[in-house]
């Protein structure tokens, strides 16, 4: 969806259905002399109180009831809750297990990008509603469909064999793996990645050239994790802020928007 910039006049928008991303959400906009008098963007999905859920539960079952939260990114919910338990428990897991966990990420990281990229955001440089509406006679569109199904298939296949699926991973567990991968398997998911590279690689390309532009400045913070797995590092900000990730409930400011069953959360880094 876009907002015409240029608008000088008096406009009131209302999107009752978000299409193009993960859960529900609605919009309203209102434009009064070709500015922003009023936006709200609302979660429309009621609360599940997991807070609530997973109190007084053993530790042993947390993580894979926090995984229910997203059927999508539920790994990364999964690794957070085991990496947060075992923190206060003083466990330090083994290398094997760092290792399989950064493979579990890996394989969940590479399928949402390919979901995101591909399917949510691809259309629009093409100015398609939907990656389906690409014309399979052309060259260029039908390999990007075809792309799009194969690097969310390679990132499937890794998390299936590093955690045993693809979303809700049995496998990761406090401390450890409840099962290890099996050896015999591996050459063919490392033949899917290799096959999904080049693929990949056009995709950055395409982004990396397409005419959109960002207007509006935004202090952007996330994890910095040096091989990419964001399981591991600080909390950096593009203005230069940096916190210790231990420390970050005391960098959070908590708001409550009447109109969102989401709960907002601002971060300030210093």
């Amino acid at each position: 969806m876009t907002v015409d910039t240029m608008h000088t006049g008096n406009l009131d928008l209302t999107l009752d259905q978000i299409t193009k991303i993960e859960g529900h959400a609605t919009l309203s906009l209102k434009l009064r002399d070709g500015k922003v008098e009023e936006l709200k963007f609302s979660i429309a999905e009621f609360k599940r109180f997991y807070t609530q859920a997973v109190r007084g539960k053993p530790i042993l079952a947390v993580p894979q009831m926090v995984a229910r939260i997203c059927g999508t990114c539920s790994n990364a919910h999964l690794l957070c809750s085991i990496k947060t338990i075992e923190a206060s428990q003083g466990i330090i897991p083994s290398q094997q297990t760092v290792a399989l966990r950064r493979l579990l990420n890996n394989g969940l990281i590479i399928r949402d990008h390919g979901l995101h990229l591909y399917i949510f955001s691809l259309p629009d440089l093409y100015e398609k509603d939907s990656i389906f509406d690409f014309d399979d006679n052309n060259p260029e569109q039908h390999e990007l469909v075809h792309d799009a199904f194969a690097v969310k298939e390679a990132g499937n296949q890794l998390a299936i064999w590093a955690g045993g699926r693809s979303v809700h991973a049995p496998g990761p567990t406090i401390g450890g793996f409840a099962t290890l991968p099996d050896e015999s398997k591996k050459q063919e998911v490392i033949n899917k990645l290799q096959e999904a590279r080049p693929r990949v690689l056009k995709l950055i390309k395409i982004f990396k050239e397409c005419a959109f532009a960002q207007i509006d400045n935004f202090s952007f913070s996330g994890l910095q994790s040096n091989d990419y797995d964001l399981l591991s590092g600080d909390i950096i900000a593009a203005d230069g802020g940096n916190i210790n990730p231990q420390e970050y409930s005391e960098h959070l400011e908590h708001t409550v928007v009447p109109y969102s069953q989401a709960l907002w959360w601002g971060l300030w880094l210093g």
